[in-house]
C-alpha cells in the first residue's frame, strides 16, 4: 500500500532528518506508520486573519495558523477527513479558492475574505520527535556492534553507535513533548 498522498513532503522531511537517502533504511510506509504516532489531530482552530491595507480600503487575503500549531500538517490532497477548512457555521471553503504555504502557515485567498472567520481542521505531525524514535531505533539495531583492530587498521563501530543515540536525544530536544526545562534568571534586576 502506498503511502497517503498528503503525506509526500512530511515524509521525505523526515527521510531527511534521519538521513536515509534512498528509502535504504525505512519504506514510507514505515515512516508514514512513525509519523502516525506523532500525530495530533485538531479540530476548530481559528485561522488568524491578516489584513492588508491598500489604496482602496483594507483587504483580507490571508489566514494564519496560530504559531503554536505550526508545523508539519498532512496536506489537503490527503482530502476533508484530514485537511478542513470552513467557515463559522461549518460550510466547507474549497481548496480551489486559496492556495497554502504549509511551511509558513499562511492560507492565502483568492479574493478578500472581508475578515469572515476561519477553521481548519487537520493532522499535524510532530516530525522531530519522530525523528527521535527513528534515530533511536537504528541505535538499537547496531548496539552489538564492537569495535576491533586488526593489521589493517582500528574499528570503531561504537562511535555509529554513539552518533545515532547523540542524534535520538538532538531530535527528542526539538519534539513537541520534550521534556527539558529551561530556565530564564534575569539578570538586569538589581537586588
Amino acid at each position: 500500500m502506498a503511502a497517503r498522498t498528503g503525506m509526500t513532503e512530511v515524509i521525505t522531511h523526515l527521510r531527511r532528518l534521519v538521513d536515509d537517502a534512498g528509502s535504504a533504511a525505512w519504506t514510507d510506509n514505515q515512516l508514514e506508520d512513525e509519523l502516525d504516532l506523532h500525530r495530533t489531530a485538531y479540530t476548530f482552530v481559528e485561522l488568524e486573519d491578516v489584513t492588508l491595507f491598500t489604496a482602496g480600503g483594507n483587504v483580507t487575503l490571508d489566514y494564519v495558523i496560530p504559531l503554536a500549531k505550526r508545523g508539519w500538517w498532512e496536506r489537503e490532497t490527503g482530502g476533508t477527513p484530514v485537511w478542513r477548512v470552513y467557515n463559522y457555521v461549518g460550510a466547507l471553503v474549497g481548496t480551489a479558492t486559496y492556495t497554502v504555504n504549509h511551511q509558513a502557515g499562511v492560507l492565502t485567498f483568492s479574493s478578500d475574505q472581508a475578515g469572515s472567520a476561519r477553521y481548519l481542521d487537520g493532522r499535524r505531525y510532530d516530525v522531530n520527535g519522530a525523528a527521535a524514535a527513528l534515530w533511536s531505533e537504528r541505535a538499537a539495531s547496531i548496539q552489538d556492534a564492537f569495535d576491533f583492530r586488526d593489521p589493517s587498521g582500528s574499528y570503531k563501530r561504537s562511535q555509529w553507535f554513539d552518533h545515532c543515540l547523540r542524534m535520538a536525544q538532538k531530535y527528542e530536544m526539538l519534539s513537541d513533548h520534550s521534556t527539558s526545562v529551561l530556565d530564564f534568571v534575569r539578570d538586569d534586576l538589581q537586588c
